[in-house]
């Protein structure tokens, strides 16, 4: 019985131990996921601002 019962707890230490790695594993891809949307977003703002930029200098270049 004593020995069924230490395995017992050890199968359930087990299980919370994959649940939290799968859990901490899920986390770290939805943050990566929003990091990488951050630079996308970024970066498509960063070149919109370059043109503009780029506009606006080839525009005040024409009126000079």
């Amino acid at each position: 019985m004593y020995n069924y019962w230490n395995h017992h707890i050890s199968v359930k230490i087990i299980i919370i131990f994959i649940m939290v790695i799968i859990a901490y594993i899920v986390i770290m891809v939805i943050m990566v996921v929003k990091v990488i949307m951050l630079i996308k977003n970024y970066l498509i703002q960063k070149m919109i601002n370059n043109y503009l930029l780029q506009g606006l200098c080839t525009h005040m270049q024409l009126q000079v």
